[in-house]
């Protein structure tokens, strides 16, 4: 018989179980994204939602053990791209013939349907008379992710939830969703855009 002490030790951050992480995420110096004790990150480890560098940093970590790592542009969200600023038709932002204006601010963030049926996150970046410039990159994209936190708690997941997980199509949330945004925890979006991009 496997005693309480034997089992919390065996509480480490493996394939399909839950893990709940507090983290800050500093980007060029500023916390960019956090996720306290309170309201940590929760999700299944080995699920591809998160990016696969982050989860091989705190692959076998134990409850309360804490980390500290660094991930490079090509290990976060990639080099950014210029190919990815792209031009699109004005009146691809008219819906029942009325211009959705509200979308079209600068820095405004809008899911765009591609042709495969996927969807992708741009950022509007200019806005003319004909044309809608906007970037398609992710927000880190370029960018030198320094993360730091606990893993405060771990648990197992039953066969059942697995297996309902498994059947059904998984979309992240995260900063935008699925596409080119992220997945995540509420406003925590650092998690991998594979599994949805």
């Amino acid at each position: 018989m496997v005693s309480k002490l034997n089992r919390k030790k065996e509480m480490i951050v493996e394939k399909d179980r839950r893990v709940a992480l507090s983290y800050s995420l500093i980007v060029e110096g500023q916390e960019v994204d956090h996720a306290g004790s309170t309201n940590p990150l929760e999700f299944i480890y080995g699920q591809g939602h998160l990016l696969p560098r982050f989860e091989e940093n705190i692959s076998g970590l134990a409850e309360g053990e804490s980390f500290s790592f660094e991930l490079s542009p090509e290990e976060g969200y990639g080099q950014y791209m210029e190919q990815n600023v792209v031009q699109i038709p004005k009146d691809v932002f008219v819906i029942d013939g009325v211009l959705q204006e509200d979308l079209l601010e600068i820095g405004s963030v809008v899911p765009m349907q591609m042709h495969g049926g996927g969807t992708m996150i741009g950022r509007v970046q200019k806005v003319e008379e004909a044309v809608v410039t906007m970037d398609f990159n992710h927000e880190l994209a370029g960018k030198v992710l320094q993360f730091s936190g606990k893993v405060e708690h771990v648990e197992e997941v039953s066969e059942e939830e697995l297996e309902a997980m498994r059947s059904q199509h998984h979309c992240c949330g995260g900063h935008g969703g699925c596409g080119e945004e992220g997945c995540g925890h509420g406003d925590h979006g650092h998690c991998h855009d594979g599994g949805c991009c």
